[in-house]
């Protein structure tokens, strides 16, 4: 899909030097350009549907400065770049504030910067584009995982936490007041002193063991994290109760089985010492009659 180009300008000759150095650098780019309140209105209307926007700052019907914080409004990730001859440092340094993303003097010598700065915006988009993207992503899969992840101080406050924690706590998401002394997070917070006292906090991560609640078995991973200059604790909690219960029917299994064994062991034991004295006894039987006929015959 082909670069697409908003041009804000109302001198046309100035946008039709801006378009030949796009056009000379972007081949096969679309470049619109707008000069009157008529034609930015329509092109808002459409939503800008443009991949990056260059402006003046002073025209007749409005300022670059305006154009900018309402496109900022509509798309705060669609590049502005502000290319004027008009502006000053203390116009380039408000707008800055309001998010735009390049300012370039209008002058011959400075047109060769121009596609440089729409390339550096058109890359830095990308950058942003990307991340939001596995933000996105991430944040799904944070969601919709059965496994509990959540966030909580070093003061022992519950930050946040994703779908499956809030259901393993049997609360709506975000009912942290309640959350707060749920038996889990008091369990976890027992641990918050161990997990201050290290100073590498990357190189910790706390096994909190296993927690039964109300006939539920819960596992609890905890790590310190630095995020934004600030410590906080990291948690996972899975639902182990299946496996648990799992764990529980196979030992009670093997128990039923070894006490089998146990059982078919000593029956085998009591047949064998009878068969031995049953073995004797015959034998005693048959030795008899054996000893009558040899005293017979002596």
């Amino acid at each position: 899909m082909p670069l697409r180009f908003l041009l804000l300008d109302d001198n046309p000759d100035d946008r039709l030097l801006a378009r030949r150095e796009l056009e000379r650098h972007f081949p096969g780019c679309q470049s619109t350009e707008v000069g009157d309140r008529a034609g930015f209105d329509q092109v808002a209307d459409a939503g800008f549907p443009f991949d990056l926007v260059i402006t003046d700052y002073q025209m007749r019907w409005t300022t670059g400065l305006d154009v900018l914080k309402l496109i900022k409004a509509h798309d705060p990730q669609l590049s502005v770049i502000m290319f004027t001859a008009t502006g000053t440092q203390e116009i380039a340094v408000e707008a800055m504030k309001h998010g735009l993303d390049d300012y370039v003097i209008k002058s011959p010598r400075h047109y060769a910067r121009l596609p440089v700065a729409v390339r550096t915006c058109l890359d830095r988009t990308e950058i942003r584009s990307r991340a939001i993207r596995s933000e996105t992503r991430l944040a799904s899969l944070l969601e919709n995982i059965q496994v509990g992840v959540f966030r909580i101080s070093l003061e022992g406050e519950i930050v946040e936490g994703n779908r499956a924690f809030w259901s393993m706590l049997g609360l709506a998401s975000g009912e942290f007041t309640k959350a707060a002394h749920h038996p889990l997070i008091e369990d976890v917070r027992q641990h918050i002193p161990e997990l201050k006292a290290t100073l590498d906090a990357a190189d910790l991560q706390l096994d909190a063991g296993d927690l039964d609640m109300g006939g539920r078995a819960f596992k609890v991973k905890l790590v310190r994290v630095r995020v934004n200059g600030h410590d906080a604790v990291d948690g996972i909690v899975d639902d182990v109760t299946s496996l648990r219960r799992a764990e529980l029917e196979n030992l009670r299994l093997n128990a039923d089985l070894e006490q089998r064994i146990a059982t078919r062991t000593r029956q085998l034991q009591e047949a064998n010492e009878a068969l031995e004295t049953f073995g004797f006894s015959v034998s005693h039987d048959m030795r008899e009659p054996l000893r009558t006929i040899q005293g017979y015959a002596n």
